[in-house]
């Protein structure tokens, strides 16, 4: 079966589905054959993830052609006599301030693009985490609204009652549904370090998810060589997830390398 999605013509119509080009019908259809295939849905997936890498890359090789184009940019020629000479020290001196302007202002605007870039990386990752937890009529008010929130994808109140219950009980599974809704609502920064104490105290399958959130709440603020060291140790420890080692080999390439 997996021979099928590699096949020439399944990967052509998986191209022209992202592409858009599909007409109504043939979209539903193949849709439709996605929803049945666990194979189809990694494959559609993974192309999802690819395009977006190519695409970056395009755009850091024209802003590399620019950088460059600025660096080797002559400077105005001289003329002659005495102030000549002036308007030649003053030419050369006015060129030098502004490369270096350029530069500096390049740089910084390079390193926000590539912050973009893992920001975007890591929404081509994110996926809710399945509710697990259990409830019923004894359970905590704010746990039941929390989850409740989180499972409709309101994930701004879900992490303000999930935050209220953890203060009271301090339960590590909550603190994980809560790192999660943070990440969604854009808190990665707190997410980071609620999900680092559970790495830290954590064990087999809880420690391995919150070390995944945590990989993707810092690419959402841009920390890549973080992600990439918290990927690296996710890989040794729990060794065969595939996202992991995808993610790690996109990261391990341009434009993040």
């Amino acid at each position: 079966m997996k021979e099928k999605f590699q096949s020439l013509e399944f990967q052509g119509r998986l191209q022209s589905y992202l592409a858009g080009d599909l007409d109504e019908t043939e979209r539903l259809a193949f849709e439709t054959e996605l929803r049945a295939s666990e194979g189809a849905q990694e494959e559609q997936a993974f192309s999802r993830r690819l395009a977006f890498v190519l695409h970056n890359r395009e755009l850091l090789e024209v802003n590399q052609l620019a950088k460059k184009a600025v660096q080797e940019a002559p400077p105005p020629p001289p003329s002659p006599g005495m102030n000549g000479r002036l308007w030649w020290i003053a030419g050369i001196t006015a060129f030098a301030l502004i490369s270096a302007a350029s530069f500096f202002a390049y740089s910084a605007w390079q390193a926000k693009l590539l912050r973009q870039e893992a920001s975007a990386l890591a929404l081509a990752y994110l996926e809710p985490l399945e509710n697990l937890l259990h409830t019923d009529s004894t359970t905590d008010a704010s746990l039941v609204l929390g989850m409740n929130a989180y499972d409709k994808g309101e994930y701004k109140p879900a992490a303000e009652w999930l935050e209220g219950y953890y203060k009271r009980h301090s339960d590590g599974n909550v603190a994980l549904y809560l790192a999660v809704a943070q990440i969604f609502d854009g808190q990665s920064e707190e997410a980071q370090l609620r999900l680092g104490q559970l790495v830290a105290t954590g064990r087999g399958p809880v420690k391995h998810l919150a070390l995944w959130y945590q990989v993707l709440a810092c690419l959402q603020v841009g920390e890549v060589a973080k992600a990439r060291q918290l990927l690296t140790q996710l890989e040794a420890e729990a060794p065969g997830i595939s996202k992991a080692s995808e993610l790690l080999r996109l990261l391990d390439s341009e434009p993040f390398n």
